[in-house]
């Protein structure tokens, strides 16, 4: 099966990676006292904090590769299981 990355359609699923990272949207909201929270809106639940807009990104940025392990280990409890796990196009 080939699975295809939305906004990049030329580069495909090899060997489990992917030849380019993929980017996520990220929301940036600076707080009263200067630190910032971000948000990742298309992983529920994905936020981080910084106390400088560089910092809040880079954390966002591993909260992100965490979460990402997550639903990694997760799909693969539910291969154990049984489960057909499929990856489509959008």
């Amino acid at each position: 099966m080939r699975a295809v990355m939305p906004g990049n359609p030329a580069k495909a699923c090899s060997r489990g990676g992917y030849d380019q990272p993929v980017r996520y949207p990220v929301v940036l909201d600076q707080n009263d006292d200067g630190s910032w929270t971000v948000t990742c809106p298309v992983l529920p639940g994905c936020v981080s904090e910084g106390d400088t807009r560089t910092a809040a990104l880079h954390s966002i940025r591993d909260a992100i590769r965490l979460y990402l392990r997550a639903v990694k280990k997760e799909l693969a409890a539910q291969r154990r299981k049984g489960k057909q796990i499929a990856q489509v196009a959008a």
